[in-house]
């Protein structure tokens, strides 16, 4: 730097001014981007957190149950039945029946069903409608997953099952 001229120490010091603004501009712009990116995720979360809670406080407010005759459908039968008035036949990718097993006189039936691009109010209402139907059928897991190509759909893939007794 001793051999330089005051000029050219001038135009060293500009230059490295300008790339040290530069430098710290380009990072300021990349923090505000990903803030940006950030609080839309989070508008969006909160937006969801806020149609599950409204679709939960119109279900809590749904009429009682209605008084049906004992339900003697098969489970599988039932299962379409209630996919096909809540989430359309459509949208349904597989009904998978595993094979019953036997214990104690009590049969155990277990099946898979696979929904596929699902908007959440109707998948809140298919397993409303699984829980409140005469023949109340739990759910053993739920596999829930955003699509990638629609935020608002989802895939799902319930367990099923239904206890019997066997004489």
């Amino acid at each position: 730097m001793r051999a330089l001229r005051s000029s050219e120490r001038l135009v060293f010091r500009v230059g490295a001014g300008a790339s040290s603004t530069l430098l710290i501009l380009g990072l300021t712009l990349g923090m505000h981007a990903h803030l940006v990116r950030l609080r839309a995720r989070v508008a969006q979360h909160e937006a969801d957190l806020a149609q599950v809670r409204q679709l939960a406080a119109v279900l809590a407010g749904s009429s009682t149950p209605r008084p049906v005759p004992p339900d003697t459908m098969p489970l599988v039968t039932r299962l379409e039945t209630t996919a096909a008035s809540t989430v359309g036949r459509e949208r349904v990718v597989s009904l998978t029946p595993e094979p019953s097993v036997v214990e104690d006189g009590v049969s155990e039936a277990h099946v898979t069903v696979r929904l596929s691009n699902t908007a959440l109010p109707d998948l809140v209402r298919f397993i409303y409608g699984l829980e409140t139907a005469p023949v109340p059928t739990p759910i053993t897991q739920l596999a829930l997953s955003k699509r990638p190509d629609n935020p608002q759909r989802f895939d799902a893939t319930l367990t099923l099952v239904e206890l019997t007794r066997t004489p």
